[in-house]
């Protein structure tokens, strides 16, 4: 099989395509072979063409990773071939430099600073995002006194791509302000566009402008129940005890880009939710104001994460695996709360063992497998593979650690462990998250295994 790899680099003037340079790639095709997998490895070149000799009929994975790491991520194809591409926000000859250059502030106009206000650059045109390291502590690169309203002559490291207004790049400031009514959340108060702002290397380099006030003119129904939030949690592990969640409205131009890319938080809430009800439920209009251009895109995004659930005895229980996540052009939200879009895989299993019993002895090459999720027909699901690591901080509580071994896209419920990864001695888990939706309205939800072991 053969196939060829771009990136499709959205900006104001359409979308541009470019090849990727695959010749530092590892490029191979896993083919059925027995119970498990043939790697059979090809060549990628500077071109973005890539080959695979001797590949049989049928489906296989087309992996790829850098050559220098053990990781690998791959998805299921089954034709002869393949034009692979990902799209990216900003012009394609955007430049990130080595060394990051300096950048001094000089604004007024600011909202009275608060201890959890932010402050942003956004270039949409290089894809800068831009987080400015203000603080009212002593540590901070850029500190402020509560309550100010002006920043003059302090200095940050840029470390995102280079702005220059030559190539049409136009970048725009934001603050985003703490509140505390109807519920804690941020918005964005402030803001000024800078179509004239460079960030070059080697030159003095100044952010100045006055910021205005973002008239807080329209409002958003937040609706969470803790209930519904942890019910549908758990259906990643059962011993989940608490969830976080996140809330954003988010602006992206539209740039013949279907979906989100690399879309801006301008409105922001989160909370830590107990399976009991503890916390409560939120139910408000929240106020907020909207500076970006009329025709960009905004997306409402509704995610959770596992805050706590238990990994080996005498283990600090872990907070970073199973979620559930939708994405929703915002144009497309009504008045009742989002609902999921898909829920978690159902009733995991390692060679036909509960997938939540921490299994044994499974064997280097065990097959994974699943039932659909309960709500939502998924278009793919993707299974990762990792290893996880004991450690022990310097106050001797013991954490659980990960790295990982291979990430594979699959239609189907079932995938083998590709051999080489799996060894005795070592602990294991695996997520399978289900994807659904389209580009305008995406949903995920994941399924985590207890610890397994060879």
């Amino acid at each position: 099989m053969e196939g060829r790899w771009v990136v499709q680099y959205a900006t104001r003037d359409g979308v541009v395509e470019r090849p990727v340079d695959l010749s530092q790639t590892r490029i191979a095709v896993l083919a059925p072979a027995g119970d498990g997998y043939e790697e059979i490895l090809g060549e990628g070149f500077e071109d973005g063409g890539f080959a695979v000799h001797g590949v049989p009929a049928g489906p296989y994975f087309l992996i790829h990773g850098e050559e220098d790491q053990k990781a690998v991520t791959g998805f299921q194809d089954d034709r002869d071939f393949l034009q692979v591409s990902r799209t990216e926000l900003g012009r394609p000859d955007r430049v990130l430099s080595e060394r990051p250059p300096e950048v001094a502030l000089d604004l007024d106009g600011l909202s009275p600073w608060q201890k959890l206000d932010t402050l942003f650059v956004l270039s949409p045109e290089v894809s800068a995002l831009e987080l400015v390291p203000v603080g009212t502590s002593e540590s901070s690169d850029v500190r402020v006194e509560a309550g100010a309203t002006e920043i003059r002559g302090q200095t940050f490291e840029w470390t995102d791509a280079l702005i220059d207004p030559a190539h049409g790049d136009r970048s725009y400031i934001f603050q985003r302000s703490y509140r505390d009514f109807p519920v804690p959340h941020t918005a964005v108060s402030r803001a000024v566009e800078l179509p004239e702002l460079e960030v070059a290397i080697g030159d003095q380099n100044v952010i100045a402008g006055t910021l205005e006030e973002v008239p807080e003119d329209r409002t958003f129904r937040l609706s969470i129940s803790p209930g519904d939030v942890v019910g549908a949690i758990r259906m990643s592990h059962p011993s989940v005890r608490s969830a976080w969640t996140f809330v954003y409205l988010e602006a992206q131009p539209r740039w013949g880009i279907a979906g989100k890319v690399c879309a801006t938080p301008f409105v922001t809430y989160d909370g830590i939710f107990g399976p009991d009800g503890t916390v409560e439920a939120v139910d408000a209009d929240l106020p907020y104001g909207d500076p970006f251009p009329p025709d960009w895109d905004r997306f409402l995004v509704v995610e959770t994460h596992a805050f706590d659930f238990d990994i080996e005895e005498n283990y600090e229980p872990g907070r970073y695996w199973g979620h559930i996540r939708r994405t929703t052009a915002l144009d497309r939200v009504g008045d009742e709360p989002l609902a999921p879009l898909v829920t978690a895989p159902q009733a995991p299993a390692i060679d036909g063992v509960d997938g939540f019993a921490g299994p044994r002895g499974v064997g280097e090459t065990p097959e994974l497998t699943w039932s659909p999720p309960i709500v939502g027909e998924p278009t793919q699901y993707l299974v990762g593979v990792y290893r996880s690591f004991r450690w022990v901080d310097e106050n001797g509580v013991r954490w659980h650690d990960f790295e990982t071994l291979v990430e594979l896209y699959t239609t189907e419920t079932r995938l083998v462990v590709p051999g080489g990864l799996l060894e005795p001695g070592n602990l294991y888990f695996a997520t399978i998250t289900a994807w659904a939706g389209g580009d305008l309205d995406q949903g995920s939800a994941s399924v985590v295994t207890s610890l397994f072991e060879p």
